[in-house]
């Protein structure tokens, strides 16, 4: 839902000042929530929910923290709209000074998404802990559902963008009264306001959490910064170019990171010994994914730019700059997805610390590294920059991995079945395109099938080869 609702800020306002705006009033609210939570409310609550089962502390924590939570941000959200022109300053400070008002004054309404999220949060903790998942997981597409009407509505009724903005809030509002409405009943008792449940131990996996996994979110932020200063609707293209290789990756790859999670967190406290063979299983059968996902989308990506974004409001050469941005991010891809195992192995060893370093040193150096070549080489050195950088997470990653905890992933990342099935894989795809150009006629949709049709090809290829269908039926 989030990748149609790009679609159509793409269609509706193409790349311009407005969809500057869009774009900004939709991710700026969001990275704050990611970089002041980040997951860190789900792991700070879930375990002390689940140690307290359905009794009365279990819902006393609930409104102790729900209330805490929404306070302490709506007092943020209240200094942040008194400081909305210098937020704008550090997340898009190559606007120009007109569109910088606009957004000023539309942001200062979008702000109270913050603690809507945040108090969200705290219930899809308590309900997932209470074995409700449902509803918290169809959070964020009730979200974008509500975005995607608003956009539907400005470009049928020709409205202004302050209509964008009261729904962002409301799609806020409709999210967090979803988790309300499936709550279990819960009493309010005058031991609520007695106990202290708030404890260190909350507070400090929360704040471990929260930099583990937010500085690596600052990455986009600090790009489109930087591309802000490539003109009007630089923002834009950058974003609908970042979505284009952040889809694949969420539906294809760091997935499997996630059901990965689970079973190494039990692995490692029943048979730490016999985890190895899961970790190789995974990391093989997500860099075969990873490879056939990105090879196709690398070749065909002005065909996949040009089906997905090139109508409505945009023009060929937007399209045309999104597909060489979108062939430079997918190269992203494999190390995007080792790094997520890895991450998962970190976290099942319950050592999130360990990822704080590793982040710190990528923003570092993205922060300079990015704004040089950004400035000399646009938005395609930007692109760049981001490639790099992963590649240089995922690489510490795996020292660290072995210093830390002896698990070294060398032999398993160039184990020579693997190399084997990769030059396969590659030979079959290059074969393939070379006949299907000869023998089907030239269109978008025409090469975006044969995109599928290549990846497709790839997948089997290197999953046969590795023999990895069994293990894939079993998990």
């Amino acid at each position: 839902m989030g990748f149609v609702r790009d679609v159509l800020v793409a269609s509706g306002f193409g790349a311009t000042s407005k969809a500057d705006i869009a774009v900004l009033l939709l991710t700026i609210p969001d990275f704050l929530v990611n970089i002041l939570v980040s997951g860190g409310l789900s792991v700070a609550l879930i375990p002390e929910f689940s140690r307290y089962g359905k009794g009365l502390r279990s819902q006393c924590l609930f409104l102790q923290s729900s209330f805490l939570v929404g306070v302490l941000f709506a007092l943020v959200a209240i200094i942040l709209i008194n400081y909305s022109g210098e937020l704008i300053g550090l997340f898009a400070p190559g606007l120009m000074p007109d569109t910088k008002e606009t957004l000023n004054r539309l942001l200062k309404i979008v702000m109270w998404l913050i603690p809507l999220t945040t108090l969200a949060g705290v219930s899809t903790a308590y309900l997932q802990a209470r074995g409700h998942f449902a509803v918290p997981a169809m959070g964020t597409m009730i979200f974008n559902f509500i975005v995607i009407i608003s956009l539907v509505l400005i470009y049928l009724e020709k409205v202004g963008l302050q209509l964008l903005a009261v729904f962002i809030v409301l799609g806020g509002v409709i999210r967090y009264g979803s988790h309300v409405i499936v709550l279990p009943k819960i009493r309010v008792p005058f031991k609520c306001f007695t106990w202290c449940l708030i404890t260190y131990g909350i507070v400090s996996r929360y704040f471990h959490a929260v930099v583990a996994g937010g500085i690596l979110l600052t990455l986009p932020v600090i790009a489109r910064a930087i591309a802000s200063f490539n003109g009007e609707g630089s923002v834009a293209i950058f974003n609908y170019a970042s979505r284009m290789v952040e889809f694949p990756l969420s539906v294809s790859v760091t997935v499997l990171s996630i059901g990965l999670f689970p079973l190494l967190a039990s692995c490692f406290i029943k048979k730490e010994n016999e985890c190895h063979e899961m970790i190789e299983t995974t990391l093989h059968i997500v860099i075969i994914i990873a490879i056939s996902v990105s090879l196709p989308l690398i070749w065909y990506s002005q065909d996949i730019a040009s089906l997905v974004f090139g109508w409505g409001q945009m023009q060929k050469s937007q399209t045309d700059t999104i597909g060489i941005l979108l062939a430079i991010g997918m190269f992203a891809l494999p190390f995007q997805g080792v790094s997520s195992v890895i991450v998962a192995i970190f976290n099942a060893k319950k050592d999130i610390k360990a990822m704080i370093p590793v982040n710190l040193i990528a923003v570092i150096l993205f922060l300079t590294g990015g704004w040089i070549v950004g400035k000399r080489w646009g938005l395609s050195g930007l692109m760049l920059a981001i490639v790099i950088t992963y590649i240089l997470v995922s690489v510490l990653q795996i020292y660290i991995l072995s210093k830390r905890h002896r698990i070294n992933l060398m032999p398993i990342l160039f184990n020579k079945k693997l190399v084997y099935s990769l030059f396969g894989m590659i030979l079959i795809a290059f074969a393939l395109i070379f006949i299907v150009n000869g023998i089907m006629k030239e269109s978008v949709f025409v090469e975006v099938l044969k995109a599928l049709l290549v990846f497709v090809a790839m997948l089997l290829v290197g999953v046969k080869s590795m023999g990895l269908y069994r293990w894939i039926a079993i998990k």
